[in-house]
């Protein structure tokens, strides 16, 4: 009996011994598990906290900043105002009056000495004048390029002296609104020599005046113009021929 009670006793303790052996091993394992995930977690808050002092570290400063830039525009925009006030101070020309030059103008019946008068005192009038000369010009030639060509096919004569009885009739009322505002002209001209004072004070009435009746006559002949235009002979084909061509019509 003595025996039996011993070997139970014996296998018990075994069974005992194995129990805890197990539980030692079941220990071990989860000591070691936990060890590895204290490492990560370890290796994990070192990368964040080195990450985190990289971002902390002050970044080098760009070599433009916008103060920079703002500096440097605005020393160029001195360089060029302070190169375009030397070149204007001494190296560009001063810029000269505009001053009367005689010009010879067939088509209006005043000396040169009116002409001038008129660009000194009344200058838009004076140029209605230029314009009016080269109109007369313009329309004179108009006549003649119809009436070359009545004399050429003269069976048709008829429809050429037609259109230039027309054109002849526009080219005499421009006249005799001319005539009208070059005899004002005349007039205004002695007056100023005679009397300077009474001549300016004339000149400023009859400015406005003049300047519209001029400006009206030539606004009746742009349609006219515009025809010119239209029944001009197209330019030869060829470098010199079509040179030759602009030279001989130079002024149409």
């Amino acid at each position: 009996m003595a025996d039996k009670s011993k070997e139970k006793k014996s296998k018990e303790e075994k069974k005992k011994e194995k129990a805890e052996k197990k539980a030692l091993k079941k220990e071990a394992k989860l000591a070691k598990k936990k060890a590895r995930l204290d490492a990560k977690k370890k290796n994990t808050k070192e990368s964040v906290s080195k990450e985190s002092n990289n971002d902390k570290k002050p970044s080098k400063k760009s070599f433009l900043t916008i103060k920079k830039l703002i500096f440097f525009s605005l020393f160029i925009l001195v360089l060029m105002g302070g190169g375009f006030f030397i070149y204007k101070t001494y190296f560009k020309a001063p810029e000269e009056p505009i001053v009367y030059k005689s010009v010879v103008l067939k088509n209006v019946n005043l000396p040169d000495e009116m002409l001038q008068f008129s660009f000194e005192h009344i200058n838009d009038l004076y140029f209605a004048l230029v314009t009016y000369n080269l109109r007369i010009f313009l329309i004179t030639n108009e006549i003649d390029r119809i009436t070359k060509i009545g004399n050429k096919y003269p069976e048709q004569a008829k429809i050429a002296e037609k259109e230039k009885k027309n054109w002849t009739k526009v080219k005499e009322n421009v006249i005799k609104k001319f005539d009208k505002i070059e005899k004002q002209i005349r007039e205004l001209y002695v007056l100023y020599n005679v009397n300077k004072e009474q001549g300016k004070k004339k000149i400023k009435e009859k400015t406005k005046e003049l300047i519209d009746q001029a400006n009206g006559a030539l606004i009746s002949l742009d349609p006219f113009i515009e025809k010119i235009k239209v029944n001009k002979a197209p330019p030869p084909q060829g470098f010199i021929n079509n040179t030759i061509f602009k030279i001989k019509n130079i002024f149409q």
